[in-house]
């Protein structure tokens, strides 16, 4: 009787294992601190742009307002893109973070989607990789 409880312990402590190595590597990806969720990534860079636009267009007044709604329509589209940024995937926090920098520096004079496409290496998180 004991041998078989053993047995049993045995089998689920087992399976227990198995399911923690077979799991999906989002879950091991938000374990750690290093890493950001794609759909935060993206909403941080669109955040960036945002701002650097409204410093952009704030000098032309009441009558920047259409291509400031341009502007970030443009870039809402382009920058996941040009990034390649999939909101499910988890992404290295300090690559998201220096594109974010990158708007920031580049974004007076370039278009904010042209300083993530030169300057972005945005990379995604691999399993076991935290």
């Amino acid at each position: 009787m004991k041998m078989r409880q053993s047995y049993i312990s045995s089998v689920v402590l087992f399976g227990l294992v198995i399911l923690g190595i077979g799991c999906s590597q989002p879950t091991l990806a938000r374990l750690s601190s290093d890493n950001i969720l794609g759909s935060d990534a993206k909403a941080k860079l669109l955040e960036a742009s945002r701002r650097i636009d409204g410093a952009k267009f704030a000098p032309l007044g009441a009558g920047s307002a259409g291509a400031e709604a341009s502007s970030s329509l443009l870039n809402g589209v382009l920058i996941p893109i040009l990034a390649e940024i999939n909101p499910d995937k988890y992404y290295k926090r300090e690559t998201v973070d220096a594109c974010e920098k990158n708007i920031y520096l580049l974004g007076l004079a370039l278009p904010n989607y042209a300083s993530v496409e030169l300057s972005c290496k945005i990379e995604e998180v691999k399993t076991f990789d935290f």
